[in-house]
């Protein structure tokens, strides 16, 4: 299998869909310092920019935007603030971990970032193919080229817990504050 990053990561022209949600409703300041954690090819990153926000990126599969000295020292340093981010964004990565474990490692370490944390997931269970295969451990299905986590709100308040605050929730996206 490839890596999940080369066959997940969009290249994208304009904001991804819950970006431009928090764009549109007010979410994001200009004056806030806003990480996008899980990156991918930085699109938002350079169009948050483009309209004037200050945004950085972090993607540990993206040599462009990843962190020298290795994923957990980054995660480490998200929760000291040492990047003096006080907006955090998380679009679709919880979508691509399979491993259960990794996934509440990160809703934890996320818990403990001195930020607001915005995340989105994918919602849209008619993207489903029957070729996908289902793995019960994991929650979600492997494709031919990478994995994938299909939430429901239930998953969404199981996996992250009752007190988060949902914003947007359709047939594509589950967008919420952790």
């Amino acid at each position: 299998m490839k890596d999940s990053f080369q066959t997940t990561a969009i290249k994208r022209n304009k904001l991804s869909a819950p970006t431009q949600i928090l764009v549109s409703k007010n979410y994001l300041y200009q004056s806030d310092a806003i990480l996008d954690y899980g990156c991918g090819h930085g699109s938002d990153v350079e169009l948050l920019r483009d309209q004037g926000f200050d945004a950085v990126g972090y993607d540990r599969f993206n040599p462009k935007f990843g962190y020298s000295h290795g994923h957990e020292v980054f995660l480490s340093k998200m929760i000291e603030d040492k990047f003096g981010c006080n907006i955090v964004i998380c679009n679709y990565v919880f979508n691509v971990i399979a491993n259960p474990q990794e996934r509440q490692h990160l809703i934890d370490t996320l818990r403990k970032v001195p930020a607001k944390t915005f995340v989105a997931v994918r919602s849209d269970q008619s993207s489903i193919k029957h070729t996908w295969k289902y793995d019960q451990i994991a929650g979600g299905y492997y494709t031919k080229r990478s994995f994938q986590r299909i939430y429901t709100e239930r998953d969404v308040f199981e996996e992250f817990g009752p007190e988060i605050e949902i914003i947007k929730s359709n047939k594509s996206l589950i967008l919420f504050v952790l």
